[in-house]
């Protein structure tokens, strides 16, 4: 987990993305995803979920500036940004 990265940085990130969108490619237009999926897990369950969206990442090229010549042509930075958030709190507002 990146605990170092401030939320407001992940919000800056999404505003810009979604600014870039209106003028990006059409292919880029179609790669852009923002979506949320509630899910009622165990905390056991919610760090494997975790560790499953990094190993996934993972099989991806890792942009660093030693890399980018490495990169085919077409190749973009892309932002893989995952939350596992608890919202414990809404666990009162399900109770009958």
């Amino acid at each position: 987990m990146s605990r170092g990265v401030p939320a407001h940085a992940y919000t800056l990130r999404v505003q810009r993305a979604l600014y870039e969108a209106g003028t990006a490619p059409e292919p880029w237009r179609d790669a852009l995803d923002l979506s949320d999926r509630p899910l009622r897990i165990t905390a056991a369950e919610a760090v494997a979920l975790g560790e499953e969206l990094r190993a996934v990442t993972e099989r991806h090229r890792r942009d660093s500036p030693g890399s980018r010549g490495d990169a085919p042509g077409g190749t973009e930075r892309v932002s893989v940004i995952t939350f596992v958030l608890p919202e414990l709190s809404c666990a009162e507002q399900d109770a009958p």
